[in-house]
Order: structure tokens, then sequence, then C-alpha cells
């Protein structure tokens, strides 16, 4: 005879947070969050050379016009005409708003959100405060629990079941397989054998307590035992 070992892809998980890169954007000295430090002065008037930095997508049409009455922005040593001081997605003026410095780019709150801010896996909006990560997908604080409990996952152990996440409390409870000679939930490692699920620690030999997990072994009666103590 011979001992099927099955692997369940359902491993033990800790679940680990790690903050949103986009929540931090004013903590990096390129990301800066509102418009604090944007001068605005006349163009008209200043003698300095002016290239806006918009270049060939300049609003004037050229990069370096001046025009009577026009005013500039300056901000992380670039400068732009006040109507080319923009959100690089949707075009949004910044004269009533807040804006975001992203990588050397202008964008509003809710452009760099959809550019920059994870997508939660579980609901599909952006997460602009707390993040959790696991398995490559990222997930809201409040959306990061178990599907069977509803508690939060974060910092405990857990288990992925038909695609769910799963505290252990309950996979053990719900969907754990029992071992066959403990009765206990099988976690991890299971050892299938003629439909019955054993810890691999469990699964020995009747007579000697021998591992079989690897070995060949012989069905006596109810028992298996190993081939030295079968004979």
């Amino acid at each position: 005879m011979s001992e099927l070992l099955k692997k369940l892809k359902d491993d033990l998980h800790l679940g680990k947070k790690k903050r949103n890169s986009s929540s931090s954007a004013s903590d990096s000295s390129d990301d800066e969050d509102n418009d604090k430090g944007a001068d605005i002065s006349n163009l008209d008037s200043d003698d300095t050379e002016f290239k806006c930095a918009l270049k060939k997508n300049c609003r004037e049409g050229d990069h370096k016009k001046r025009t009577t009455g026009s005013k500039k922005v300056e901000y992380k040593k670039k400068q732009w005409h006040d109507k080319c001081f923009v959100c690089e997605v949707c075009k949004t003026d910044f004269s009533n708003k807040s804006f975001l410095y992203k990588e050397k780019n202008l964008y509003c709150r809710s452009c760099c959100h959809d550019k920059f801010a994870p997508k939660c896996q579980k609901c599909s909006k952006n997460i602009l405060n707390q993040v959790h990560y696991y398995d490559g997908s990222a997930y809201h604080k409040d959306c990061f629990v178990c599907h069977t409990c509803r508690l939060t996952l974060a910092g405990k152990k857990f288990m992925k079941h038909d695609g769910n996440l799963v505290c252990t409390d309950c996979y053990s409870k719900s969907y754990a397989k029992t071992c066959h000679s403990c009765t206990k939930a099988v976690m991890g490692d299971v050892i299938v054998f003629e439909d019955k699920h054993w810890h691999k620690d469990c699964f020995v030999c009747h007579t000697c307590s021998s591992s079989l997990a690897g070995n060949k072994f012989l069905k006596s009666g109810e028992h298996l035992k190993c081939e030295k103590c079968a004979r």
C-alpha cells in the first residue's frame, strides 16, 4: 500500500500592515502636500528668464510667452503661467484648491489618489490611510477581516479558504479536516489515506509509533503498521 501526502495550500499567514505611500506624500521632500511654498507674482514686470514647466503643453502656446497682466507661479524651482498651474490629469487649476506634488508633477487630491493610492482588493476603492498587504494585494483596515466572523485579521494568523481569508479559529471550527487519530483539527499539512485525514505527527505505526509519512506501510485490520511491525 502507499500513502498520499497532500499539502494544503491554505498555509498559515500573519497579517501585516504598511503605511500607504500616497498618504505619506507630504512627508517626502519630493511629494509636497497642498499649496504651501507656491509663490505667485506678476510676469510682465519680471525681467528674469521665464520658461513655463509645461513646455510644449503650455496653455499660452509658447512656454516663454509674457502677456500684459499675466502672472507666474513658482514652486520647487519650477515656473508656470498661472493658467498652466493645473492638475496633470484633469487640468483643473489650483486657484481655489490645494494640490499634491508627486513625482515632479502637480495633482489635485482626487487624481493623485486615483493614480497612486492602492486599490482595496475587497471593495476596489482607494486606500487613503492605513493599508494592509497580503499576497500582493492591499486592503482597507475595515476590509481586512475574517470572512466568517468579520473580526480583523491584522496581527493575527489566518488561512485562505475558497479564495477567502479566514482566521484560524473559524477555519478550525468550520473548514479544517479532523485528524483520524487525535480527532483535533488539522491545520497546515494533512495526510490523506482512504478518505481519512491525519496530522503528519499522528500518522504513525500502531505498534511502534514510528512515522509512516513517506514510508511504506500495511493495513492490519483497522490499524496501520510499518513494514517491520506488520510481518
